[in-house]
């Protein structure tokens, strides 16, 4: 979303932490905690937080989260088939137990080509995910 200037108009910039936290009254340390669910607050602080948040638009930037705690929640799954049948059993176990595990599932499908299974994985690998699954018996050596 993008930011208000005094007079209602739209200024251009994406709605920030800093937005957030003006609007809530509190810190940007705080409204960032809150918003990652980290620490203990009052039900009135993390209520304007969330309020202030949601009203606002405001949408996390993952890649400057990622980037500060040098940690993600990513997981790269790599599959070489939607029409296999086994493929679309995996992808969706895989799903139920990352998720349920606090983890976000990045799907790609590779239509059994080495070469786009070695362009997806470094790819993925780039984004510094928290791990990788990658489905099928035949695999390149950088694979």
């Amino acid at each position: 979303m993008q930011s208000e200037a005094e007079d209602g108009t739209q200024t251009g910039a994406m709605i920030t932490l800093t937005d957030v936290a003006r609007a809530a009254g509190v810190g940007e340390s705080t409204a960032s905690r809150v918003l990652r669910g980290h620490g203990s607050f009052s039900t009135k602080t993390r209520e304007s937080v969330l309020t202030a948040a949601r009203s606002l638009g405001y949408v996390p930037n993952r890649i400057a989260g990622t980037l500060a705690s040098m940690g993600s929640k990513l997981v790269g799954v790599v599959i070489p088939s939607l029409s296999n049948i086994v493929f679309p059993d995996v992808l969706r176990g895989a799903n139920t137990v990352l998720v349920g595990a606090g983890f976000q599932p990045v799907v790609a499908v590779t239509d059994y080509d080495p070469e786009r299974e070695e362009n997806v994985i470094e790819s993925l690998l780039s984004w510094r995910p928290a791990g990788m699954m990658v489905a099928g018996l035949e695999h390149t050596v950088r694979t």
